[in-house]
């Protein structure tokens, strides 16, 4: 009985061991957080630190967020297997490689060792809720760039200035044979 009981010990040792050589070997944000360059070639930003402020800008929304990421806690929503779970951090860092890099998404499943639906329903979410807070934020141009579009031509009619702008529509229509 002690022999099996300390075989036991040993086998468990072992397995604690390897799954934590495995956690460090994963594709995740929390791995390549403190490289810069990695950092800004697979997401366009330039530390950590700006990382973090847009994860903060887009999850500011917990109504928006709630309607557009499914899943239980704001920690661990996706699983891929018994015991490995993407953190909201490695969600967007996924997403951000799609957008910055163009991979596919049996390419980022391998990567982050998710199943490629899993991916798939992160994508479509993810880009949801970054277009609907994106799109809360109001565009200003500078004063330059609205000099250089400014029509060149106005008019007056009737006391009120009207502005001729030059527009083109084409429309192209093709048989049906």
């Amino acid at each position: 009985m002690d022999s099996s009981g300390s075989t036991v010990l040993y086998l468990s040792r072992q397995l604690r061991e390897r799954a934590s050589g495995a956690r460090e070997s994963l594709f995740s944000l929390e791995n390549l957080k403190a490289d810069g360059k990695q950092l800004r070639f697979y997401t366009g930003f330039s530390s950590y630190e700006r990382f973090t402020a847009f994860l903060d800008f887009v999850m500011g929304d917990p109504a928006l967020c709630a309607a557009r990421l499914r899943g239980g806690s704001s920690e661990a929503v996706v699983a891929a297997g018994p015991q490995t779970t993407l953190s909201r951090e490695d969600q967007l860092f996924l997403v951000l490689i799609r957008l910055r890099l163009g991979l596919l998404l049996q390419d980022l499943a391998y990567r982050f060792r998710v199943s490629e639906s899993t991916v798939s329903r992160l994508w479509l979410s993810w880009t949801e809720l970054i277009h609907a807070r994106l799109m809360q934020m109001p565009i200003m141009y500078s004063p330059k760039y609205v000099d250089a579009f400014h029509p060149k031509r106005a008019v007056l009619h009737q006391g009120v200035p009207l502005v001729l702008l030059e527009c083109t529509d084409l429309h192209f229509e093709v048989p049906s044979r």
